[in-house]
């Protein structure tokens, strides 16, 4: 294995900026994209020719309703398309939706509403409709069971495998499966789509299928079959095949915001020229566009002049060999840019407030929070830092002549309130702010106007520093958990972390699945002994509710990670001060009860699975510093799935790629409802990095992995693994075959070399046969008294 090694920042030549094309959200953008297009149906000739008719049995109907295919083209309309109704379909049903048929979408909306039919926004005029929920609204409507063939489509021109099939799609999932097939030179059909019951509700979506056709085919057609009795539907539009291909990325895009109104979208690919297309809103046009270069493949596009609170949509297009590969639709919200406002520094700082500003931010833990500047000269010092950093500054002093000047000064320069607090001091015995909040705690003065046991009760733990000209010996600092360190010239005592504190890592806060990780609480067991420390940012609307089981919250030396809706935050846990944050498009996984976390934490990194990659990001700074890539075998056609550290290894896991849940909405991402449909998502292979060198070091993989099983601890990894259903033998590593439970074996490898150190029996199910009863759930928890393998099963 290997790793994309990433030592500087993303390098890339920013060519233009503008509004000088407007890029259509499916089409082009007036430049050509050298795609050839072989064929296209919007299905929207049909309101013409022959027209839209009344529904026959439907009350809702405006008049111009629906279509079945023969009465299209007795009108003359989609020559060579067929429809046919297989074995089994219902032989009664609603007229209007007994097989695939035509209708405006308002109409097939009116059908039936409140059923959200109306979430398929891409469809437009006229669509193509498969609704078993409505026909079977009447005796003998279902089963359904109907296919759609396109007529005969020339593709002698095409190379080999160069054909892409697009269209906008809107799927309500439950007992319904979907498939495209597509002919060859009159050939047997192959598969190149499925829609099952792992595929999620996506009520509007543009959909692309690589068609890999085969050298010298001449002619092909392509079919959509639906097949369920009642719940849902599938209905399609705006058909095309052409040879565009589409974007891809060797890491995924991700969205930063430096300072407010702006934002910088970084990727990598291997190509040299690309352009960002973006605008706000949902309209149809991105009406703004940056062209990029770079040498290495690392591409950051930077976007000036955005509106607050505005959600933009962007598509990224790759231009290689005189073609252009475009992205799918992504989107950030600026509502999430939580940048503090930049600011200018006063003018003629003297040598030794330069002296203390310099060292004051090369000593901090993090690069935002709060710094405390206890007592004040003229509040040059304070402007000084709040200009060169993140941090917002409080100043404070007994003298209220001191206090008006400074806030007069700050206030004339544009400085104070957004970034620097200027306030009385109040008691210096006993000040009225919050226990260990303050980063940094310093002064103007040449002593510090407030008792040393009051500066020590400030200081956030783990990290959080007294600045001073020289070292105090007093009972307060012999005392207090922390030591003294030389910074140049100065002083400075640096706290240690909370006595009884621990860091929560993983999902389950070990990489063992403890839940539990040593903390004392300070011996606390109620709310009544603590106290609230701070509230903030980032909000409600950052995240999902707590339905679709996202990834949990994590927390190590003193900074907070939180995932919300395909974004990520890192806080300062002292303070709630923000100290960076991105918007990924491919970030969100949910149901990590029936599958892994995407990620981990240790001091010094965040460990976050993105699509084939792990990025290895920098905790202090979010600075993406490696993208560890899945072993060689896997890597074309799986996903990152389970990530753990310990010491110096990291350990993960290859899904088949699109595994993980992303779907949030509606009845089917309730993952905690009983029964059968409950499914497990499994591994392929594990493998190990060592984190020092970011190069693997092994890898293992014998049957299907249960990756809720997966438990690291003390040097050992422990796991279930079923070796009778082979990784080639299901279609997605989701799995809700009862077979999975019934021939577990219990593996403990040695998570250095990858060696199997034992094996052993897994649990046997007492109620599971291959026919009846179900696991609701399986979890594995290592700790230093060994392993414990829990399923939880039911019999309804």
């Amino acid at each position: 294995m290997q790793s994309s090694f990433l030592p500087v920042p993303a390098l890339s030549l920013l060519v233009a900026v503008g509004s000088a094309a407007a890029l259509s959200a499916e089409s082009g953008d007036g430049t050509s994209s050298g795609a050839v297009k072989y064929f296209s149906e919007n299905f929207d000739s049909l309101s013409d020719k022959p027209g839209l008719l009344p529904f026959p049995s439907e009350p809702n109907g405006d008049g111009t309703d629906w279509l079945d295919l023969p009465k299209a083209q007795a009108g003359g309309a989609l020559e060579g398309w067929t429809m046919t109704r297989n074995a089994g379909h219902g032989e009664g049903g609603v007229v209007e939706w007994s097989g695939w048929t035509f209708a405006s979408p308002e109409s097939w909306a009116a059908a039936a509403p409140g059923q959200r039919r109306e979430k398929f926004a891409l469809g437009k005029n006229v669509i193509a409709v498969a609704d078993s929920d409505e026909f079977d609204d009447r005796p003998g409507g279902k089963p359904f069971d109907a296919t759609l063939t396109t007529p005969s489509i020339d593709i002698s021109r095409a190379k080999a495998g160069s054909l892409t099939l697009k269209f906008d799609s809107g799927w309500q999932a439950e007992s319904q499966t979907g498939t495209i097939t597509v002919s060859y030179d009159g050939q047997a059909p192959v598969e190149v789509l499925r829609f099952d019951e792992s595929k999620e509700t996506a009520y509007s979506e543009t959909v692309r299928v690589p068609l890999r056709n085969p050298a010298n085919a001449a002619k092909m057609t392509i079919s959509w079959r639906k097949t369920g009795a009642n719940h849902w539907w599938w209905v399609i539009d705006n058909i095309e095949v052409n040879d565009e291909q589409p974007a891809t990325f060797s890491v995924q895009p991700r969205v930063g915001f430096p300072v407010p109104g702006s934002a910088t979208i970084s990727w990598q690919a291997p190509v040299s020229k690309a352009i960002v297309y973006y605008g706000e809103g949902k309209g149809k046009t991105l009406s703004e566009k940056t062209e990029l270069e770079s040498q290495d493949g690392r591409f950051e596009a930077k976007l000036t002049g955005l509106g607050t609170a505005t959600t933009y949509r962007y598509r990224i297009a790759l231009l290689q060999g005189g073609k252009r590969r475009l992205s799918e639709m992504f989107e950030f919200d600026t509502r999430f840019n939580l940048s503090p406002a930049p600011v200018s520094a006063l003018d003629n700082l003297s040598a030794s407030m330069e002296t203390l500003a310099r060292t004051a931010l090369e000593v901090t833990a993090d690069q935002n929070g709060y710094l405390l500047i206890l007592g004040l000269k003229d509040g040059k010092l304070a402007s000084t830092l709040a200009a060169r950093s993140r941090f917002h500054i409080i100043a404070a002093d007994s003298d209220p002549a001191i206090l008006g000047a400074v806030r007069k000064t700050l206030y004339d320069a544009g400085i104070l309130g957004h970034r620097v607090s200027v306030v009385s001091l109040g008691d210096p015995e006993n000040t009225s702010w919050t226990d260990g909040f303050a980063d940094l705690v310093l002064s103007e003065k040449d002593s510090l106007p407030v008792a040393d046991e009051e500066c020590l009760r400030l200081l956030r733990p783990d990290g959080g520093a007294l600045l001073v000209r020289s070292r105090r010996s007093n009972s307060a600092f012999e005392n207090a958990r922390g030591q003294w360190e030389q910074a140049g010239t100065l002083s400075l005592f640096r706290r240690k972390e909370l006595d009884g504190a621990k860091d929560w890592t993983h999902q389950y806060g070990t990489a063992g699945n403890a839940s539990y990780t040593g903390e004392a609480l300070g011996d606390v067991s109620a709310t009544s002994g603590m106290a609230v420390q701070w509230i903030g940012h980032p909000g409600g609307d950052f995240g999902i509710d707590r339905q679709p089981r996202m990834p949990a919250p994590l927390a190590a030396k003193g900074r907070l990670f939180h995932q919300g809706m395909d974004r990520l935050v890192a806080l300062n846990a002292f303070n709630g001060a923000i100290l960076w944050s991105y918007e990924i498009p491919s970030l969100r996984r949910l149901n990590v009860a029936h599958d892994s976390s995407n990620w981990c934490v240790d001091d010094q990194h965040v460990y976050l699975a993105i699509r084939d990659r792990l990025w290895m990001l920098d905790a202090k700074s979010g600075d993406l510093l490696h993208a560890l890539l899945l072993p060689a075998k896997e890597r074309k056609t799986h996903d990152w799935g389970f990530v753990a550290q310990e010491d110096d290894v990291i350990v993960g896991s290859a899904v088949q790629a699109n595994s993980a849940y992303r779907d949030f909405w509606g009845d089917a991402a309730w993952f905690d409802k009983v029964g059968v449909a409950v499914t497990q998502v499994c591994s392929d292979r594990l493998f190990g990095y060592r984190k020092s060198t970011a190069k693997g070091i092994w890898t293992y993989g014998r049957g299907l992995i249960l990756n809720p099983t997966l438990a690291l601890h003390d040097g050992k990894l422990y796991f279930l693994e079923n070796r009778s259903l082979k990784p080639q033998d299901v279609s997605s590593s989701r799995i809700s075959d009862r077979r999975l439970w019934l021939d577990l074996t219990t593996v403990c490898l040695d998570a250095k070399t990858g060696q199997v150190i034992w094996e052993k029996p897994g649990p046997k199910p007492v109620h599971l046969t291959e026919k009846v009863g179900f696991v609701q759930a399986a979890y594995g928890i290592a700790t230093s008294h060994g392993y414990l393998a829990v399923l939880s099963e039911g019999t309804v």
